[in-house]
């Protein structure tokens, strides 16, 4: 897939993950996004970028471009793909080129054994949900998820991968260690990268948000039947009865 189409696919409002049978089934981050730890953290940026003068939302946006850039500069490469940087201004291919460049320092210092999996859509079909595969395969090695972020790591990035794993880990796919690099886009981030742990604590915290995320669906559409039925019956003439 050349990159403009892996952009325009990442920038979908919504990727649908389907089960076996057709029923439409939750995307990790969907679910993954009820955990609020790093709202915080973002309510109190958000308001220093206000005081300094600086259009938040704006900001957040060249981010988010810079970001999807740099992540398909990543997958591209390691898919031997030729970037296409058609739809970006110099500053964000500058931007995003720094934050490629990160990932390959770090490349140059890890083997890559064998490339299994990239991009690569996976569902659960056990617990009902769906998600992207960033990188499967051998480093240094070792069977390993990795995945690529830029910007801070918080706790929800755990629970994210802990959940990819387990879904690989169901279709029979060994899974020795979940690794997260984060590649800076800009000069006040940095390089960061962890190796999550405690991989059966965090997944128990995502089945948990996955139930809560199934009853307060239930509970939305089940409201939104018993309005319309509302509505249906208990209006004429555009008043009610």
């Amino acid at each position: 897939m050349k990159t403009k189409d892996a952009i325009k696919e990442r920038n979908k409002a919504h990727i649908r993950y389907k089960l076996k049978d057709g029923t439409p089934v939750p995307g990790v981050t969907t679910v993954v996004g009820s955990w609020g730890e790093n709202k915080g953290a973002l309510t109190g940026w958000a308001y220093n970028m206000g005081l300094d003068g600086y259009d938040m939302r704006a900001y957040t946006k060249e981010l988010a471009k810079i970001g999807t850039l740099a992540h398909a500069m990543v997958t591209e490469h390691l898919q031997n793909a030729t970037p296409n940087l058609d739809d970006y201004s110099p500053l964000q291919i500058t931007s995003a080129k720094n934050s490629f460049q990160s990932f390959l320092a770090w490349q140059k210092s890890h083997r890559i054994d064998e490339l299994l999996l990239v991009e690569a859509p996976i569902v659960s079909e056990l617990h009902g949900y769906g998600g992207t595969i960033d990188i499967y395969g051998v480093v240094d090695g070792v069977w390993e998820l990795d995945d690529v972020k830029t910007g801070n790591i918080y706790e929800s990035h755990f629970i994210q991968t802990v959940a990819y794993a387990k879904s690989l880990m169901e279709h029979g796919n060994l899974v020795q260690r979940i690794r997260i690099l984060s590649i800076p886009r800009t000069e006040d981030e940095s390089f960061q990268e962890v190796i999550v742990t405690n991989i059966d604590e965090w997944f128990e915290i995502f089945l948990s948000l996955l139930r809560a995320y199934k009853i307060h669906k239930e509970i939305k559409e089940g409201t939104k039947m018993l309005v319309g039925a509302k509505k249906k019956g208990g209006k004429k003439n555009g008043r009610n009865k």
